[in-house]
């Protein structure tokens, strides 16, 4: 019996390597790269501006040269700006860290479709570093926040799909939600 717990404790951490590996790519790219800066990169500008607006008025107030109605990436952004301030390097962790949800979602959809740990580790890893995702993950763009919410929703469908759960489909009709309000 203790043998058969051992197994699982192996296999159980065995499985989480590959999300260890994802969440070390990470912190090495914030080491490699810091988001430490105050100016806006892009368009980010617009959208920093409304969620600076929406974070010291509690209301939302779109520019008119933004094309994405941004609704959820001003209230994350703004949930990052409670402790500090308004700060371009706050809305930039905030992609950051929706960038890093929509990476693990990313491998864990691709898992739940049976590709093995290595593959799904490799086109994880090939997602990160594509040049674009990887430059609009130091921005506060409304892009990788729209990828991230969308694999999100994929996930927890496939996932309620396969297991039969509403509860699951309710979370992935709540990302995808999300995703809506994030860029139409």
């Amino acid at each position: 019996m203790n043998e058969n717990i051992m197994t699982s404790s192996k296999r159980l951490f065995n499985d989480k390597i590959p999300l260890i590996i994802i969440l070390l790519v990470y912190i090495g790219l914030v080491l490699l790269v810091s988001p430490v800066f105050e100016f806006p990169l892009n368009d980010s500008g617009t959208y920093a501006k409304a969620a600076k607006y929406f974070y010291e008025n509690h209301s939302i107030k779109l520019s008119d040269w933004t094309s994405a109605f941004n609704v959820f990436q001003i209230w994350f952004g703004s949930l990052f700006l409670i402790p500090f301030g308004f700060s371009f390097t706050m809305l930039r962790i905030s992609t950051l860290i929706m960038s890093l949800f929509g990476a693990l979602a990313f491998y864990l959809i691709l898992r739940e479709l049976k590709f093995s740990e290595s593959k799904s580790l490799m086109a994880t890893l090939i997602l990160i570093f594509n040049p674009i995702y990887l430059k609009l993950t130091y921005s506060f763009m409304t892009d990788v926040p729209f990828i991230s919410l969308t694999f999100l929703s994929i996930l927890f469908y496939l996932k309620g799909i396969r297991r039969n759960s509403n509860r699951l489909l309710l979370i992935g009709s709540l990302f995808s939600i999300f995703s809506l309000l994030q860029r139409q």
